[in-house]
């Protein structure tokens, strides 16, 4: 009984690691279509500062972004290398 709780376990790991890229992805596109849309080059410290009471550093957006402009099929290689080291893990 004991392992099959642990397969369980795992799954719900990898589970949590995708929908956690995913969305950390879709964060990304958000403030690349926000920052497309008006805010110039030189205000995303500003920007940044949006971001700080809602516990998004700068290097945390910076980092979605990054995952927001990478190809889908790079993006899901990611995913299974991500999930791969969650479950490892």
């Amino acid at each position: 009984m004991r392992f099959s709780n642990a397969g369980s376990t795992a799954r719900t790991v990898a589970q949590q690691s995708e929908a956690r890229l995913r969305a950390e992805r879709r964060a990304g596109a958000v403030l690349n279509e926000v920052l497309e849309a008006g805010v110039r080059q030189g205000a995303t410290a500003a920007f940044a500062e949006l971001l700080k009471p809602h516990g998004v550093t700068r290097h945390q957006a910076d980092r979605w972004q990054r995952l927001a402009y990478l190809p889908l099929d790079a993006f899901e290689r990611k995913i299974v290398k991500r999930v791969a080291l969650a479950v490892a893990g």
